[in-house]
């Protein structure tokens, strides 16, 4: 069929079409099966279909290309098909297997001000998408100039009404790019907000085989200004359980899996939830997954109390050992933002991403931010495994808690909590990387890294090219003070007893850095015997015009079981381009050496050996046990505040522009 079974035309206004069974066949792109066609002065306005079940034909077995169209005239603003409202409908078994795919409700050129609302979109059959570029698209706008849509509280998913039933399935029967979009923005106003509120997708079971690939997302945002949860979050997959949404990928092509991407030029994503999803098959090419995405062209950006995973399940987001040569890359939340634009990036959670894919192209990366200006403050970041031996470094290792990597500033890292990061590889005992921050940020002042808390990393990879560190100062010009970190105890509050590099911060940055008032342990006993595996509780692997390094406690009571690798306090490449002064070191356990200024060549056992490598600095330094309250707890009570004794209480100096400590307590003198 070319027309709808239900069609408004000719300036149709006011008109409600309720309780009632629609079906239809309809494969035309430009009609549906009820269609909402072109006005003649002010369009099909404050039309209403609510509480009607549309769908294909129930006497026979055609299915409808759409399910509700509008094409209106969009010659100019007021003939728009507006104010529209879908509610409270089911909308269900509508498939077409072709190019441009397929939709429940599309709301084409010449409609604005649609309200989607209340409804249930689902499949009562497997639809098989076997020719060009097929796909499933549920709820979709597209025209530039609309503005003032709200797609809110929809099911999306499964075979019956509320995502319920048995799961949505879809499957290809040859090579093909096939779309999973359950709602897409694909334009909309610039200056005036339109709204995606509080929907729910889930209970899906997509398989792809031989040369297909898909991109898939939850919610994608193609252009304009859209607000994604900022009054009441939406929800991709499940906030407990596993497997809610299931994607099987079985072939040679790169795929992309997103929860939230927003690359339109304004907007917020907020209250959202991803999890409950599992990536399976045996694809040979990498399958990148993401949480949440964004790259909004210009403005500021918020993300806020978003949850990627889980609080609760182990594995919210997984990639099973069944899959174990699968190349999976996970990042739970992914900052492209451009310059001059600006992202706040607030109260997130991280957590419980498991990625058993043992292919060494896969990865978990808890948050990424890249090139512009960014405020990352009091997210949380946790339980995030991997079993690949990603050795990339930097951005691309196996473990990564946040990854900052931007060229403009200013940049902001504050009251973030990392922890219970691991690796879990062990076939063939290659290396793996694990790391809690990794920054790499813009030349200039104004760079902050504040009171941040990371602890619990850990690797049973036995292999001395391994390594965790907890900041991983890689480049830009920034001041880390009043940061706590905790390194060699795992989650179970166990010894990391494994040979591998540990440091607490690694600054290799050729940049000027300031580095004020943190608190360093490196811990754990029984350290096996590899010479080749030293750590660090503060590394300086690169000097800069200047350092200051001053108003620390570090601490490394890392201990071999019997001989072994070194086990530094303090490390310097060299004792030049340095102000280090009033910290406090500790090297205690078995191999401890308290420091060395010339890249290891020789060791300074004692703090007089120290100083008088340090012309003129550390006079005023000190050695002790600073009698942290529970250094080598587990992830839950883990404690580096100090109890008294404690030979670092009055034995700093005042730093100006450094008014309060990590808990945001104003700091005596």
């Amino acid at each position: 069929l070319v027309v709808g079974t239900i069609g408004y035309y000719n300036d149709a206004t006011s008109n409600v079409l309720r309780n009632s069974t629609v079906e239809g066949s309809t494969l035309n792109l430009m009609n549906g099966v009820v269609h909402f066609g072109t006005g003649i002065s002010t369009g099909n306005d404050n039309n209403t279909i609510t509480e009607c079940d549309i769908r294909d034909l129930s006497n026979a077995t055609a299915t409808p290309r759409t399910l509700v169209n509008s094409r209106g005239t969009f010659a100019t603003y007021t003939q728009y098909n507006s104010s529209i409202t879908v509610s409270n409908c089911n909308l269900y078994n509508y498939w077409f297997d072709g190019t441009s795919g397929t939709y429940a409700v599309r709301a084409d050129s010449g409609s604005t001000e649609w309200t989607i609302s209340g409804n249930s979109v689902y499949q009562t059959a497997t639809r098989t998408a076997s020719s060009g570029t097929s796909g499933w698209r549920g709820l979709y706008t597209n025209d530039p100039n609309a503005y003032g849509h709200v797609i809110s509280g929809n099911f999306i998913g499964g075979s019956a009404p509320n995502a319920g039933g048995s799961p949505w399935t879809g499957t290809t029967s040859n090579g093909q790019l096939v779309v999973h979009y359950p709602i897409l923005i694909n334009g909309c106003s610039n200056t005036f907000p339109s709204s995606v509120q509080g929907n729910v997708v889930k209970n899906i079971d997509i398989t792809l085989t031989a040369l297909a690939n898909v991109v898939g997302t939850c919610v994608l945002v193609n252009a304009g200004y859209v607000n994604i949860g900022n009054v009441t979050g939406n929800i991709f997959g499940d906030t407990t359980g596993t497997g809610s949404v299931s994607y099987t990928v079985n072939g040679s092509t790169g795929c992309t899996i997103t929860g939230f991407d927003h690359r339109g030029v304004a907007g917020t994503i907020q209250n959202n939830r991803v999890g409950s999803l599992t990536i399976n098959g045996t694809n040979t090419a990498t399958i990148t997954v993401t949480g949440i995405f964004w790259t909004a062209a210009t403005g500021t950006f918020v993300v806020n109390n978003n949850i990627v995973g889980s609080t609760i399940t182990a594995g919210s987001i997984q990639v099973p050992a069944g899959a174990a040569a699968l190349p999976v890359q996970i990042t739970g939340v992914y900052s492209q933002m451009p310059n001059p634009g600006t992202s706040v990036i607030t109260n997130n959670i991280v957590a419980n991403i498991t990625n058993l894919s043992e292919n060494n192209l896969s990865y978990v990366r808890g948050m990424y931010q890249t090139t512009a200006a960014t405020t990352i403050q009091s997210n949380q970041i946790y339980n995030l495994t991997c079993a690949s031996a990603m050795t990339g470094g930097g951005t691309q290792s196996a473990v990564t808690g946040l990854a900052i990597s931007n060229s403009y500033g200013p940049t902001l890292v504050a009251q973030n909590v990392i922890h219970s990061l691991s690796s879990t590889v062990t076939t063939g005992a290659p290396a793996a990387y694990v790391q809690g921050m990794y920054y790499f940020g813009p030349a200039g002042a104004g760079n902050l890294v504040e009171r941040n808390f990371i602890h619990s990393l850990s690797s049973v990879t036995p292999n001395a090219s391994s390594f965790q560190i907890g900041i991983y100062a890689a480049g830009g010009t920034a001041t880390f003070q009043n940061n706590i970190v905790q390194l060699g105890i795992d989650a179970a509050g166990n010894s990391v007893t494994t040979e591998q590099i540990v440091a607490g911060i690694y600054k290799s940055s050729s940049s000027n850095n300031t580095f004020f008032h943190n608190s360093i342990y490196v811990g754990g006993t029984g350290v096996g015997s590899s010479v080749n595996a030293p750590s660090y509780a503060f590394r300086r692997a690169t000097s800069a015009v200047l350092d200051d390094i001053r108003d620390n406690i570090f601490v490394n009571e890392r201990s071999n079981a019997t001989t072994g690798s070194k086990h530094y306090a303090y490390f310097l490449n060299a004792n030049t381009n340095i102000n280090s002064d009033y910290n406090i070191y500790r090297a205690s356990g078995t191999g401890g050496v308290l420091a060395t200024v010339d890249g290891g060549t020789t060791d300074r056992l004692t703090l007089q050996a120290l100083r008088e490598n340090m012309v003129g600095f550390d006079m005023n330094s000190g050695v002790g046990n600073p009698n942290f309250v529970n250094a080598a707890g587990t992830a839950s009570a883990v404690d580096l505040h100090l109890s008294s004794p404690t030979p670092a209480e009055g034995a700093g100096t005042s730093i100006a522009g450094i008014t309060d400590d990590f808990d945001g307590q104003t700091r005596a003198g």
